[in-house]
């Protein structure tokens, strides 16, 4: 039967072989019942004719159930379902199985279904010879249960070296329950990895039909076998588990298989790069040029401890395909060494270009080094990810062809001495062609007061602190470490980037340079030989003073305080070694955490450490000591002031207080720092020669030992209050405090103290005569307050002239009342001359010494005069004829001299008495500030002359009324004089002229200081001093009588001696002008033009 497809004639329907999916077999497959079967098949032409194409026609297929119409062998045991479908190509038919109805011929396991597939045009009750080319026949075998059973049959057990295949490859028999294999040809059978290192090796198996991955493969068996694809060995010895398993066998079978290491435990197993990676070179002619560097590998045991034995492959490929090899060894391009202590060499490496040269100027080489054991046939080093293989990357440039930039954003920087440049140096290295060249060694070499910084986390591969060498990046930049400027000097810093490849050698230009406020040098201030216990802050913090190099005081910058271990203690700032504090108007504070942290000989009680302190520029630091103790140890003991030592108030304790104070060996103490505390009325007094402790107040005092462990305290002033004073004395290492106990004696309230009552002294009177007033004395206690009680005696000490008290004697004794003592009436002897006797007052009781010599204050001194006959004349001085209109005060004070007629010479401090003789016409000032009375009121008043005879009156205050009266001057011992006055009932006639000195016109500067000057003329002739004149200034803002007020433009003032009224003027910063103004009763206006600058109002001083 020959079907023509261009008839219609059905199409031949085969099984597909071709591989569609390797985990089908193409025409048998095995299942359970409810599973599904899936069969591959293709449509042809004829029974011999090709592929069928363009064509769709409709397919037919399902179980049949006997196949060649005989009734006998073989008969279907199971049924499946039927369908159909459009015939592409290739196309896969699904079948389900319906049923199982027996066991099949070949095994009792299973049951058998045969499907066929066909060309629905064709008819096929069975098969036979004319139809069976034109129809697919494929078989299911219906599984009953899991009765298949595994068993190995070959390469159980087999061993295999590290990284090579096992010699014979895993296979199993597979049977059903009675043992027979021929019902189980094309079983699905699966070997999976599931312990060790190895891999299945797909290469490694011709199979057909099969899955494969690195550790699972299903294969099929041929006639109940089944073989696994080869197996690789891993790199880890050990066992290795592969099982074997199928879906309808109940049991799996495990092979067990070994991977061995042919290494013994010291061989080479593992290489790393040591040195030598990522040179370059410029190549020359044959032979070359050696890198400088031999390649070396560090080389590690299968334990990963340094290998002892082995021998080392270094062989070199280039980087890229295409381009020739540019670096040899002396044998060639591979080198062989032995392992020598964990590290393996290779022979000097010689660049030789021998093909063309890339754009770059450049051919990179790849040398990889590796054991001889590793396996070179099957696996590439290049690639290599296991750690056997150490790989360098050498480049050989055919010229210096490589460029160095600069980065000129960080040249000239600048910083100050012991402090770190800002930015850190940079150099871009390219090659020919422009591009970035990655791990290019880059030397940067400096030259100057500066160095490298060994702990900045930049990369280096060499560094000291003039020269680092550091590799570029993948950008092809190098990052040098940053840059100190060495603490103490300064000036220029040059830094040069060069690399072995390149020509160019740009220049970094640094200034290290010490700012002018920041300090060079230090000193101590406070804190040094400071005492306390372990673990326990000093009490006061160190301070330094800070200068520049100029020698004035710092205001920038910081000091850094440095804890340095002796043999004996060590410290610090609360367990950090150092802190820093910044400067402050020329000195420096540290922290306030200073501490000791162990005392380091351990038969010691206590121990120095010390603190050096210095700023980033300091040449010479300063250097405090500390002592630190275990524990308070320190013992004090009174020396003297702890018994019977009282004093008076005001009065210092007569016993000095002194410590003594030992160690725990009785081992005087030096220099330690003692608090002495009063409690009660008492107050420390500081002598100027004593240095006083930072603090010290009138109730602490805080003192060092010296030498043998003493301290002298301050002295102790009793103060008013009577009772017990307690001095306490401690120290930050004291066991104790020690107490002193001292005493305040009560206040006596008897007189002490006598001074003169100026009011009384200095009398006058004739021989014979009594004086005005009896002498007076000002009486305090010892405490300085009015005597309440005792007595004081006045004694006449006889000179050149005499007198006696009214009782006729030379004392008279009187009680202190109220604080005040009266003397009993003193006259001058009817034989005295003239001349002047003393008379001294004193306490009658505790008194001890001679009045009449005693200077202190317990004494009091009068002098009294006598006259024999009226010598002593009043001459008017000032102030007579004057005008005044009512309820103004004169304008002048009256003046008078007293002479000694005999000699013409003043007398001084002599009492005059000013008497109004018209009561009611006019009044004195009693509280005249200028001129203050002795006594006296309104209409008569005493007052004491100076040392040049003058008597001056208060002012005088005109009536209300018109007038014209006297005022008479009169005095013991002298003749009066009398002064004319006249109250005017209009405004006085102006018999005054208030005149500008030098000139009309001062000149002056903006801001600047000068003086306005009048001058006071009657007739011409300049007025004695006290003449009341008002100076006014006008207008506002150009001058004023006040620096800091430029509102004060009115003063009142006086005249001098030379009649001159006179008062300074401040300018303003402005140029502007003013017109002072001087007015007095009776005297016509003067006016002074006041020049600032240049007079105008519109420019302001620079």
């Amino acid at each position: 039967m020959t079907p023509d497809p261009k008839l219609g004639a059905p199409v031949s329907v085969r099984v597909d072989w071709d591989v569609h999916r390797p985990d089908l077999y193409p025409d048998i497959r095995d299942g359970f019942l409810g599973d599904n079967a899936s069969f591959w098949i293709r449509g042809y032409t004829a029974p011999t004719g090709g592929l069928m194409w363009g064509m769709k026609p409709t397919i037919i297929y399902g179980g049949m159930s006997d196949p060649f119409g005989n009734g006998v062998y073989p008969l279907p045991s199971a049924s499946v379902s039927s369908s159909s479908m459009e015939l592409t190509q290739p196309t896969i038919l699904t079948v389900a199985v319906n049923a199982l109805n027996g066991s099949s011929v070949e095994s009792p396991d299973y049951g058998t279904a045969f499907v066929l597939a066909h060309d629905y045009q064709l008819d096929v009750p069975w098969l036979n010879a004319d139809n069976l080319p034109y129809a697919g026949l494929f078989k299911l075998r219906v599984w009953k249960g899991t009765t298949a059973t595994l068993s190995a049959r070959s390469g159980d057990g087999l061993s295999a070296a590290l990284g090579h295949y096992f010699q014979t490859p895993l296979s199993v028999k597979i049977k059903d329950s009675t043992g027979a294999t021929q019902g189980t040809h094309a079983m699905a059978v699966r070997f999976d990895i599931i312990k060790g290192d190895a891999t299945f090796d797909p290469a490694g198996c011709n199979q057909r039909f099969r899955t494969i991955s690195d550790t699972t493969a299903q294969v099929f068996s041929e006639y109940g076998t089944a073989f696994a694809p080869r197996i690789k060995a891993g790199k880890t010895a050990g066992t290795v588990t592969v099982r074997a398993s199928s879906r309808f066998a109940a049991q799996s079978y495990d092979f067990q298989l070994q991977v061995v290491d042919p290494r013994t435990d010291s061989d080479a197993a593992f290489v790393y790069t040591q040195a030598g990676d990522y040179q370059d070179k410029v190549a020359v002619a044959a032979p070359g040029t050696q890198f400088p560097t031999l390649l070396q590998v560090k080389v590690e045991n299968k334990g990963k401890a340094l290998a002892a034995t082995g021998n080392i492959i270094f062989a070199a490929y280039p980087a890229a395909d295409g381009q020739s090899l540019s670096t040899w060894f002396p044998d060639g391009n591979t080198a062989t060494v032995a392992v020598d202590e964990g590290y393996a060499t290779a022979p000097a490496l010689t660049a030789r270009n021998e093909g063309d040269t890339p754009a770059s100027g450049y051919t990179a080489n790849v040398i990889c080094a590796y054991p001889d054991t590793y396996d070179i046939e099957d696996e590439d080093p290049r690639t290599d990810t296991t750690g056997q293989v150490a790989r360098f990357t050498e480049r050989v440039w055919d010229s210096n062809a490589a460029t160095i930039g600069r980065d000129d954003a960080r040249n000239n920087q600048t910083t100050a001495p012991g402090q770190y440049f800002p930015l850190r140096l940079t150099a871009s290295v390219k090659d020919a062609a422009r591009n970035p060249v990655d791990q290019m060694l880059v030397t940067f070499t400096l030259q100057g007061p500066g160095q490298f910084d060994s702990q900045d986390d930049v990369p280096v591969e060499q560094w000291n602190a003039g020269k680092v060498v550091v590799r570029t990046g993948s950008d092809g930049l190098a990052i040098a470490p940053r840059i100190l400027a060495q603490p103490g000097k300064s000036g220029a810093i040059t830094v040069i980037p060069s690399c072995p490849v390149s020509n160019d050698q740009p220049a970094y230009a640094l200034t290290s340079a010490i700012p002018a406020n920041e300090g060079v040098s230090v000193g101590l201030e406070e804190g040094d030989l400071q005492d306390q216990v372990l673990h326990v802050a000093f009490p006061m913090p160190m301070s330094v003073s800070v200068k520049t190099a100029t020698g004035d005081n710092a205001t920038a910058g910081q000091v850094t305080f440095t804890c340095l271990s002796t043999s004996a203690a060590t410290g610090s700032f609360k367990g950090v070694s150092s802190a820093t504090a910044s400067v402050n108007d020329g000195a420096a504070i540290a922290p306030a955490t200073l501490q000791g942290d162990d005392v380091l000989q351990q038969t010691q009680s206590y121990g120095y450490f010390e603190v050096a302190a210095a700023t980033d520029h300091t040449a010479t630091p300063y250097v405090f000591r500390q002592r630190v103790w275990r524990s308070k140890h320190a013992v004090l003991s009174a020396v003297s002031g702890q018994e019977n030592n009282r004093a008076k108030p005001g009065e210092l304790f007569p016993i000095p207080v002194v410590v003594h104070v030992v160690g725990p060996d009785n081992e005087n103490i030096e220099n330690l720092w003692v608090t002495l505390t009063l409690q009660g009325s008492a107050e420390f007094v500081y002598d100027t020669g004593m240095p006083t402790h930072p603090g010290d107040t009138a109730a602490s005092a805080t003192v060092r030992t010296d030498r043998f462990g003493l301290v002298l305290a301050p002295g102790i002033r009793a103060g008013q209050d009577a009772g017990p004073v307690t001095v306490i004395a401690d120290a930050t290492v004291a066991q104790n405090p020690l107490h002193f106990n001292l005493t305040v004696l009560p206040v006596p309230t008897n007189a002490f103290y006598v001074y003169v009552d100026p009011d009384t002294n200095y009398q006058d009177t004739m021989m014979g005569g009594a004086y005005d007033a009896p002498l007076s004395a000002s009486v305090k206690n010892y405490g300085g307050t009015d005597a309440t009680t005792g007595q004081v005696t006045f004694q006449i000490f006889n000179d050149t002239a005499t007198g006696v008290f009214y009782d006729g004697g030379t004392k008279s004794t009187v009680n202190v009342i109220n604080g005040r003592a009266t003397a009993g009436k003193l006259c001058a002897t009817l034989t005295s001359g003239t001349g002047s006797f003393n008379v001294v007052a004193y306490p009658t009781v505790g008194f001890s010494g001679d009045p009449a010599t005693d200077t202190s204050n317990q004494t009091a001194h009068f002098t009294a005069r006598v006259w024999d006959e009226v010598y002593i004349a009043l001459a008017k001085t000032g102030g007579d004829n004057q005008h005044s209109a009512t309820g103004q005060y004169f304008p002048e004070h009256l003046i008078v001299q007293a002479t000694d007629t005999r000699s013409n010479t003043p007398i001084p401090q002599y009492l005059v008495s000013f008497t109004n003789t018209t009561p009611g016409s006019a009044t004195f000032d009693t509280a005249d500030p200028d001129f203050p009375i002795v006594s006296g009121d309104s209409r008569s008043v005493t007052v004491r002359g100076n040392d040049e005879g003058y008597a001056t009156a208060p002012r005088i205050l005109a009536g209300a009324k018109a007038d014209t009266f006297q005022v008479q001057a009169t005095s013991d011992a002298a003749s009066s004089t009398s002064f004319k006055l006249t109250i005017d009932s209009t405004a006085p006639p102006q018999i005054y002229t208030l005149t500008p000195t030098p000139t009309s016109t001062e000149e002056m500067e903006p801001d600047d200081m000068d003086f306005t000057t009048f001058v006071l003329k009657q007739a011409g002739v300049p007025v004695t001093t006290g003449v009341e004149v008002t100076l006014t200034i006008s207008p506002a803002g150009a001058v004023s009588f006040d620096m800091s007020n430029p509102n004060a433009l009115t003063v009142l003032t006086k005249t001098d001696s030379k009649g001159q009224a006179r008062h300074p003027i401040w300018s303003g910063d402005n140029n502007a002008s003013a017109i002072v103004t001087a007015t007095a009763q009776q005297a016509s206006d003067g006016t002074q033009n006041i020049i600032v600058g240049d007079g105008g109002s519109s420019n302001t001083k620079a």
